[in-house]
């Protein structure tokens, strides 16, 4: 075995010159497909071969070409890498684009490290695959004859079956998927205000090629599923996008509006962004009330009102709405001729979304109703600027110059792939989802 020490320490001033070359390059606006199909023309006359490839660093498998230059020892002046031009998901995130890097980059860890100094001091000491394994098993043995089976964690991201082999022999249920750190967030809030068949990862993504004002609340574009290529055409074209985020994210180093914000308090931001469009009267009003739920009659429980409630034997799918003239009329869905679900409702009946008169029931009682958009209303309320900037750090002026861009730009939140988060976000994502309804861009 080797005795050699690793310091793997590095100074802040080479970490930041390093990541801001990188991320600078990631983060600019793309080259046309034409001057990528150019160089790599040039190359293979120059005798280099050409190669596609499927990027594997997340589920995207987004199309890449390799260039090799024959003949020369594999480095980073034989091998580069583009986006592939005739891929219908071109890649080149920053994942991709720091492919060579990543290869062999001076901390790259080739041999199984232990510690040898104190935590944090970062002192290693290389040692054999024989000594990493026989140390692992022998602290797992340890921990779960004095914890118990269930003291036994593991979780990978691409390897998440493997891993499983570690925890279920051992009698443990914990085997954790990368998904509660990674996309499951953005899916349980789509499902929550969406509904099944909606919730996927990338069924409800941003129009990222024609949008003209993009919201990433969190959200790594470095970890992109394919999407920055296509995102910066839409910059290139003049599209505007703001990252709110505790961290300077890569692609801020571009032309991108950095906004920091407190850890942890993007929901009470996105409040802030629905009382500002409520309050302003630049919310997409009849948006909310042709295509989502707002005009509902909900009882004081926040329990929806049903034709059932209205008429004996009525359908409990029905969902009841007003009119400024107090007439109650009811929308759900039902299948038509060809099987397919469809809005069943009338489509000249104008459902008011706020000051509903008590209504009177199938059982003869007059209940005091409000509509599903009233209730969002007085739960952002108390979100004003100066609130919001209490919570987030944000100043009032920045949330009121976002919240007017987003409505007069027609914008768009992202509501998530992958975000820079804990898992514990759905919340935040059905807030998303909302404030995206609210400016009548959904998709």
């Amino acid at each position: 075995m080797s005795d050699k020490i690793v310091n793997l320490s590095v100074s802040r001033r080479t970490l930041m010159k390093g990541g801001a070359l990188a991320a600078a390059a990631a983060a600019s606006p793309c080259l046309p497909n034409l001057a990528f199909a150019e160089q790599i023309k040039k190359l293979e006359q120059e005798g280099w071969t050409k190669r596609p490839v499927a990027c594997t660093m997340c589920g995207a498998f987004c199309g890449l070409i390799e260039m090799r230059k024959e003949g020369e020892p594999v480095s980073e002046k034989t091998v580069r890498i583009f986006p592939n031009p005739g891929h219908p998901q071109q890649g080149y995130c920053g994942r991709s684009a720091a492919t060579m890097w990543v290869w062999n980059h001076p901390l790259r860890l080739k041999k199984p490290l232990k510690r040898v100094g104190e935590k944090g001091e970062g002192k290693f000491k290389e040692i054999t695959w024989d000594e990493a394994l026989d140390g692992i098993a022998g602290q797992l043995k340890t921990i779960v004859e004095k914890y118990g089976e269930s003291s036994i964690a593991s979780t990978s991201h691409t390897f998440s079956g493997f891993s499983k082999w570690i925890t279920l022999p051992l009698g443990s249920p914990n085997s954790i998927g990368h998904a509660s750190s990674c996309n499951a967030g953005g899916i349980s809030g789509r499902q929550w205000v969406f509904g099944k068949g909606f919730d996927g990862a990338g069924k409800m993504e941003p129009d990222y090629a024609n949008l003209r004002y993009l919201l990433l609340i969190g959200r790594s574009m470095g970890a992109a599923m394919g999407a920055l290529h296509t995102l910066n055409v839409a910059r290139a074209n003049g599209a505007r996008v703001v990252s709110i985020d505790p961290r300077m994210p890569d692609i801020s180093y571009g032309d991108v509006d950095w906004v920091g914000i407190r850890p942890s308090t993007d929901a009470a931001f996105v409040m802030g962004l629905i009382n500002r469009m409520i309050q302003d009267g630049t919310a997409d009003f009849d948006f909310i009330q042709k295509h989502t739920n707002g005009a509902y009659l909900v009882r004081e429980n926040g329990h929806p009102l049903t034709q059932a409630d209205f008429v004996a034997g009525g359908d409990k799918t029905k969902y009841a709405v007003a009119n400024a003239a107090g007439e109650i009329s009811f929308r759900g869905l039902k299948k038509n001729e060809t099987g397919e679900m469809v809005f069943d409702e009338d489509p000249s009946f104008k459902a008011i979304l706020e000051d509903v008169a008590p209504v009177k029931l199938v059982d003869g009682i007059t209940i005091p109703v409000k509509t599903a958009f009233e209730v969002v209303k007085e739960t952002a309320a108390p979100y004003t600027p100066e609130k919001v900037f209490e919570i987030t750090g944000v100043e009032p002026g920045i949330l009121l110059r976002i919240a007017k861009d987003f409505t007069n730009l027609k914008g768009v939140i992202d509501d998530g792939w992958y975000t820079s988060k804990n898992g514990t976000d759905v919340q935040l994502y059905q807030l998303i989802c909302i404030a995206n309804a609210m400016n009548g861009n959904i998709d």
